[in-house]
């Protein structure tokens, strides 16, 4: 299949997923998401982690993450959060519990990001929550098209884990070769660990 007609796909997925996620109920999306937090938390990898890099769930009833966010930094985790620079520009800010965030151009919620912030050192007990539409029980994303995460996790020696409700848990999406799949993939009612193909 030609890249054209794989990109032509992903698009007619975003359009539908998007409309989908943004229908479900907001009292239902708080229910997941702190049912999400739960499964998370049973991770052995992610309590094992001293590293969170994370994302504000802030539009178009992504999960809610601020409490998973919070959790982390309680339990001495440092916790990262992403700041979109330019056109597939991503830099990591610190994030404290409390501090302001404000709407970026990509109405994503970032911290600041001071010129003099030291980017992170990720590591293998480095721990990434990736945000997407819709993932596959087999680790596979369709993001928002930016190109952001896949760029990202190309080098990331850490865990990545997808956060995904069952709503928007699909049996395949459009992969290109660049797309990057997830270690784990976290629903409301379960954990999947994720094998290579």
């Amino acid at each position: 299949m030609s890249t054209d007609t794989i990109a032509s796909q992903k698009q007619h997925s975003r359009k539908l997923l998007r409309a989908l996620r943004r229908d479900l109920p907001e009292a239902e999306v708080t229910w997941w998401s702190l049912a999400m937090a739960r499964q998370l938390a049973k991770l052995s990898v992610y309590r094992e982690a001293t590293q969170l890099f994370g994302f504000v769930g802030s539009k178009d009833n992504e999960p809610q993450t601020l409490p998973m966010l919070n959790k982390a930094l309680q339990q001495g985790k440092s916790v990262w959060l992403p700041v979109v620079t330019g056109p597939g520009q991503m830099r990591w800010a610190p994030y404290q519990a409390g501090a302001p965030l404000h709407r970026s151009r990509w109405g994503i919620l970032e911290p600041d990001l001071k010129a003099t912030t030291a980017p992170p050192q990720a590591t293998t007990t480095s721990c990434c929550l990736v945000p997407g539409l819709a993932f596959t029980p087999d680790g596979y994303r369709l993001g928002y098209g930016g190109g952001f995460y896949d760029r990202f996790l190309t080098d990331f020696p850490g865990v990545t884990i997808g956060l995904c409700f069952e709503a928007l848990l699909q049996s395949e999406l459009p992969v290109e070769a660049h797309d990057q799949r997830v270690d784990w993939v976290i629903t409301e009612s379960r954990a999947i660990a994720v094998h290579p193909a």
